[in-house]
């Protein structure tokens, strides 16, 4: 009778991970096409203010290879504490938006989409984000 019943906690536990297998495959964080060296590796905000704030300035460069000759958009997540900065504008020539009010909890892995004029998710990059500390 013990065997039988841990045999079927091994069945049941293999069932479970290999149906956690393809939710894992299917993962919203998986990423498009890499939009490559169109981003830095890594990006420094600037100063915290006397809130833990910071802001960033992204720079990129050719993205018209993804979205075309028409703008887009962009959205920026923090992969560390999960907040989104979305509706920023995608020149397919590049630019230098400014990501604002960013708590300093958010720096760390960050991950860029950009969308063509339709709406369409096109790439996407992670980096990383730090902030400057006052005297360093």
């Amino acid at each position: 009778m013990r065997k039988s019943k841990v045999f079927t906690t091994v069945i049941s536990t293999f069932a479970l991970v290999a149906s956690m297998v393809g939710v894992a495959s299917a993962s919203p964080a998986r990423l498009p096409r890499d939009c490559g060296d169109s981003f830095a590796n890594s990006y420094l905000g600037s100063e915290l203010d006397g809130n833990g704030r910071f802001s960033v300035r992204i720079n990129y460069v050719d993205v018209a290879r993804f979205i075309g000759s028409k703008s887009g958009t962009m959205t920026f997540m923090s992969l560390a504490g999960g907040a989104r900065y979305s509706g920023f504008n995608a020149s397919p020539a590049g630019g230098s938006p400014v990501v604002a009010n960013v708590d300093y909890q958010q720096a760390g892995a960050w991950q860029v989409n950009v969308f063509d004029s339709r709406g369409v998710d096109t790439c996407a990059r992670r980096f990383v984000v730090r902030y400057k500390v006052r005297g360093e």
